[in-house]
């Protein structure tokens, strides 16, 4: 922690279980559990070093069980993909997809998201007309996973809602997460990829008995949390809770249910 704010490294998957590290400031009172899996409502926005979550108005539940058990991960992990709603400008559009451009404001400053809609081939979808270029348009569904193009991040995201002026289409359905199978799992268990200014990895995830060294800053200024520096901090808490009768220290994941 470093001057009132914290930072976590936390990890969510899409629809096709590819991983997608991100960075959050936590600001709410409960200190985070390295390994727990948080559901949350976050602004979501991308900066030079990669995926950033801002936290809305302190909306998040760690989901109850014990988590170092495989019981935990099979009951808490999976239920509902990743799903994000955005409003923005249209800067693309084709037969069967557009590409909406918006800001996030968050405590590193206004950011842009680019996010990429894919229209089903489905019956719900067969009359669906190109959005026009340039409009200010509002879209929803779940993510499939991130692409770069040229050199720019951008969601891709399968189209369950879209809004404007003209037309309101909507779908009752919900796409399911990522699927309870072994790649699935290893997405969730593998090292943490780069969340950094490129100079020490700041990891949650398990792997090989190493972290990143705790001490490092983070692009934001404020400090990055690893594995072992929550330990720590845990440690700290728990000696406390253990005093009263409580359970003793427990491990988790930061996960993103939006």
């Amino acid at each position: 922690e470093e001057g009132g704010t914290t930072t976590v490294t936390g990890r969510t998957i899409t629809t096709k279980a590819d991983s997608l590290d991100f960075r959050m400031r936590w600001t709410v009172e409960e200190a985070p559990i390295v390994g727990g899996i948080y559901s949350m409502c976050v602004w979501v926005g991308f900066d030079k070093d990669g995926l950033v979550f801002e936290m809305i108005d302190g909306r998040v539940e760690l989901r109850p069980g014990e988590v170092e058990t495989e019981e935990y991960m099979e009951n808490q992990l999976f239920k509902q993909a990743w799903r994000v709603r955005s409003a923005g400008k249209v800067i693309e559009s084709k037969a069967r997809s557009f590409t909406l451009e918006s800001r996030v404001n968050t405590a590193n400053g206004v950011l842009t998201t680019i996010t990429h809609y894919l229209v089903p081939n489905t019956k719900r979808w067969e009359k669906y007309k190109p959005v026009g270029m340039g409009e200010f348009i509002g879209a929803r569904g779940s993510v499939e996973t991130l692409q770069t193009v040229e050199g720019e991040p951008r969601l891709v995201v399968g189209l369950e809602e879209l809004r404007n002026g003209v037309r309101e289409v909507d779908t009752p359905t919900q796409a399911e997460g990522g699927k309870q199978g072994t790649t699935a799992k290893n997405a969730w268990t593998a090292r943490s990829k780069a969340v950094s200014d490129g100079k020490k990895v700041a990891v949650t995830a398990r792997a090989d008995g190493a972290t990143a060294n705790g001490n490092e800053a983070g692009p934001s200024g404020s400090k990055v949390l690893t594995e072992e520096a929550f330990q720590l901090m845990m440690r700290k808490r728990n000696r406390d809770d253990n005093a009263a009768g409580d359970e003793t220290e427990k491990r988790a994941r930061v996960e993103d249910c939006g």
